[in-house]
């Protein structure tokens, strides 16, 4: 048997699960379900809500945050951190991610958002709002991004023995890190991880490294490959950005320059 995890077609709480499992060499069925079918499968699933990971004995496990731990046990160490620091490291990428960003697109960085709705934004902004929509509220989102960037090269630079927040290797937490990475650098482009910089146009150099090595794992570089591309259709909600163009951030930048928000 193997284990099983079900979402929606996007590149959103589960993508990061996807590449843990298979940089882990975990074998699981990747069940795609389709936004037609959600209707009738949301009452069926607990707290009717996706993702979800099949376990062994068939019972579904809820709540990203519970999957990736779920998996890191199964493989323990260096996926799983062993010491107080690593472990809160780990679950603090997920935990910025707990809470839905849809009710708080309009200001994702106000202070009525909650702190773990905010740098998630980018999932719906990118998946699952039609074109139309997102389009205006993805400058708000922009203007926000480097402190986020900056306190994720403050944590890089503590961990001098590698590239990763785990240090050498990665821990599960920088899957979540780095789904959320690879989601803005489709929505803005890869320049976008300098925005806000005051040291010169690579001035996280941290970053760019992390990001560099993340990219480099091999079950990652694979799955990266194979996944269901922007453009095609066979990502993202119908309208969404991802799901029309094959080059999201060029649409972005057209956006910008035409409402005279970049020069």
């Amino acid at each position: 048997r193997m284990l099983k995890l079900l979402y929606l077609p996007l590149r959103a709480r589960a993508e990061a699960l996807r590449m843990l499992l298979s940089h882990a060499s975990v074998p699981f069925v990747n069940e795609v379900i389709q936004f037609s079918d959600w209707p009738q499968v949301k009452p069926t699933v607990p707290n009717n809500q996706l993702p979800q990971l099949q376990l062994y004995d068939d019972t579904l496990l809820p709540h990203t945050k519970d999957i990736a731990l779920h998996i890191a046990k199964l493989v323990g160490p260096p996926l799983l951190p062993m010491n107080e620091a690593g472990k809160a490291s780990a679950l603090h990428c997920w935990r910025e991610l707990h809470t839905t960003s849809l009710p708080f697109l309009e200001d994702p960085w106000g202070d009525a958002t909650p702190v773990d709705a905010r740098i998630g934004a980018v999932n719906p902004l990118l998946n699952f709002l039609p074109e139309d929509e997102a389009l205006p509220l993805i400058p708000k989102y922009l203007a926000g991004l480097p402190p986020w960037l900056e306190s994720l090269e403050e944590s890089l630079q503590r961990h001098p023995e590698g590239p990763f927040l785990g240090g050498y290797t990665p821990h599960h937490g920088d899957f979540a890190t780095f789904h959320i990475c690879d989601n803005i650098t489709t929505l803005a482009g890869v320049a976008i991880l300098n925005s806000g910089s005051t040291a010169g146009a690579a001035s996280r150099l941290n970053l760019i490294a992390w990001m560099g090595a993340m990219r480099a794992l091999p079950a990652v570089a694979s799955y990266v490959r194979a996944r269901p591309q922007a453009g095609t259709g066979a990502v993202g909600k119908p309208g969404s950005l991802i799901h029309r163009h094959a080059v999201p951030a060029a649409v972005v930048k057209k956006y910008l320059e035409a409402t005279s928000l970049v020069t």
